[in-house]
C-alpha cells in the first residue's frame, strides 16, 4: 500500500491559514484600524505644533490620540452617519469624499486649534489650568511685543526688542532667545536707543540669570 505525502488534516490547515491572512487585510478591519487611530495622531501632531509639549510617551500617546478621536466623532457624528452609509458613496461620491476627507483631516486639525483659543478664553482661564509645561512658554507662545532686559551671570546688562522675527526655543528645550533687534542700555538697566545695523541677538539659557520684560512704551525700568 503506497502512503501518500499529504498528511491528513494539513490542508485544512493552510486553508485556515490563508483565510486568517485574508481577514488581517480585509479593507474593513483596515478601514476601522485606521478610522480608530489616524485622526486621534493627526490631531495630536496638530496640537504639539501650536503648544510646547514633551516627547511622547506611547503608552499614554495612544489614550491621548483614542481621546481626540471620540472628540473629533462627536464633534462630525452628522458626518460619521454619512460616511458609515456605503451607498452614499455610490450615489453621491463627491460629497461622501468631502465628508470623509472632514472627519479625518479637516476635524482633527481644526480640534486641536479650537481646544487651543477655548483654553485661553477669559471665562475658562479663571477656572482651568492652562496647558503650558511652563511659564516661559506660556509667555512667548503670546507673542506679545516687549523690550526684554537680560541680566547675564557676568553681572552685565544687555537689552532687546521681542517683537516680529524674534524667536524663543519652547519646552522641553525652554531658555534660549533671540531677539530681532538690540538697544543700548546703562549700568542702571535704563534702555537706550537701538544699536545701528543691529540683526538682532541669540543667547543661550545658561548664559544669563534672569530676564525682565517691559512695555515697548515704556522703554525703561
Amino acid at each position: 500500500m503506497k502512503v501518500g505525502n499529504n498528511v491528513p488534516g494539513e490542508g485544512n490547515g493552510e486553508r485556515k491559514a490563508d483565510m486568517n491572512d485574508q481577514s488581517l487585510i480585509n479593507p474593513e478591519i483596515l478601514g476601522a484600524i485606521v478610522g480608530l487611530v489616524w485622526p486621534g495622531l493627526v490631531a495630536m501632531h496638530v496640537y504639539r505644533l501650536i503648544i510646547p509639549a514633551g516627547r511622547i510617551d506611547w503608552s499614554q500617546g495612544l489614550l491621548q490620540g483614542f481621546f481626540f478621536t471620540v472628540i473629533n466623532y462627536l464633534l462630525t457624528f452628522p458626518l460619521v452617519l454619512y460616511v458609515l452609509n456605503g451607498q452614499n458613496l455610490e450615489r453621491h461620491a463627491f460629497f461622501y469624499w468631502l465628508a470623509l476627507t472632514t472627519v479625518w483631516l479637516v476635524g482633527p486639525v481644526l480640534l486641536p486649534i479650537f481646544w487651543k483659543r477655548l483654553m485661553g478664553t477669559r471665562i475658562l482661564s479663571r477656572y482651568l489650568q492652562q496647558p503650558y509645561a511652563t511659564p516661559w512658554d506660556y509667555y512667548f507662545d503670546r507673542r506679545e511685543d516687549a523690550f526684554v532686559l537680560i541680566h547675564l551671570k557676568n553681572g552685565n546688562l544687555v537689552a532687546g526688542y521681542w517683537g516680529p522675527g524674534s524667536y524663543a526655543s519652547a519646552f522641553p528645550e525652554q531658555g534660549d532667545l533671540y531677539v530681532s533687534a538690540v538697544y543700548k542700555v546703562d549700568a542702571s538697566g535704563r534702555i537706550g536707543d537701538p544699536i545701528s545695523s543691529t540683526k538682532g541677538l541669540l543667547i543661550a539659557r545658561d548664559e544669563y540669570t534672569y530676564l525682565e520684560l517691559f512695555k515697548p512704551d515704556s522703554g525703561s525700568k
